[in-house]
């Protein structure tokens, strides 16, 4: 099993762990090892060698789609806006109304009336 391993780590650059006189005497003399070595090697060879999978350029697609977005829902934007500021508005409105002075304390906070 150490000799997989050191084989695997040499051909992923890595520091096989073992001596590589000591790793061809193995494999010269075991079968199984050699034809793991084999796989392996043409296993890598084959995936470093492989062409890049052809990938469709989606970018024009892509920056329509954002461009619409970006006008397209302008009013929306526009009018979600408008309905904020009128709820702030709302909000303002009913914290002066409801507030009244407090009672002569050692606290500077202004009361709210509680509703009953």
């Amino acid at each position: 099993m150490q000799i997989r391993h050191a084989i695997s780590a040499r051909l992923d650059g890595e520091d096989p762990g073992l001596d590589e006189a000591a790793v061809y005497s193995h494999l010269a003399g075991c079968t199984d090892c050699r034809g793991f070595a084999h796989d392996a090697e043409a296993l890598h060879r084959t995936v470093r060698l492989a062409p890049a999978p052809v990938i469709p350029d989606l970018t024009p697609g892509i920056l329509a789609a954002i461009g619409e977005e970006r006008h397209a829902p302008a009013d929306a934007n526009q009018a979600l806006r408008w309905i904020l500021v009128a709820i702030a508005v709302a909000i303002a409105g009913l914290l002066v109304a409801t507030h009244r002075p407090c009672p002569a304390t050692a606290v500077a906070a202004p009361c709210f009336a509680v509703a009953a």
